[in-house]
């Protein structure tokens, strides 16, 4: 079971328009509920989207309960689809693998972006570890690295 160090641990998938803080860009995040620096946080999937006034929204989110969190703990594996056509992102994720659920959707990105994996500890010089596994990514694909 993936057991967090950081209760402010934030991990997930995004797109992004351009390498700027305040990009267009959709995110689907794994974080924290609350602030709160207690042992026991509430943890939460959000779909965030940026538009090009580089306003960001909450355009979906979905609170995890047990049996998937105890103890303050994510108890299972999680798998994060984002998706983005036909002027559409839609955010969703899954328990198994299998059966998905939808949980935001919002303004997809025009043009062409880049997409990646993120991880934050939240603590500053604390380091968090996470693992990313059966990434795929379809359509049209550049590896091009960042500059």
């Amino acid at each position: 079971s993936p057991l967090f160090a950081s209760q402010a641990l934030r991990a997930g998938i995004g797109f992004f328009g351009e390498l700027k803080i305040d990009a267009p860009s959709a995110t689907l995040l794994l974080e924290p509920n609350t602030m709160s620096t207690t042992e026991h946080v509430g943890w939460v999937l959000r779909h965030y989207v940026r538009e090009a006034s580089g306003v960001a929204v909450v355009a979906g989110e979905q609170r995890l309960v047990e049996p998937e969190v105890r103890y303050g703990r994510v108890q299972v594996p999680l798998w994060l689809r984002l998706e983005g056509e036909s002027g559409v992102t839609r955010a969703s994720y899954s328990l198994d693998g299998s059966n998905w659920t939808t949980m935001g959707t919002g303004q997809a990105l025009a043009g062409s972006f880049r997409g990646g994996l993120l991880l934050n500890s939240g603590l500053g010089a604390i380091t968090a570890e996470v693992l990313f596994d059966h990434v795929t990514v379809t359509g049209a694909v550049s590896s091009t690295a960042p500059r």
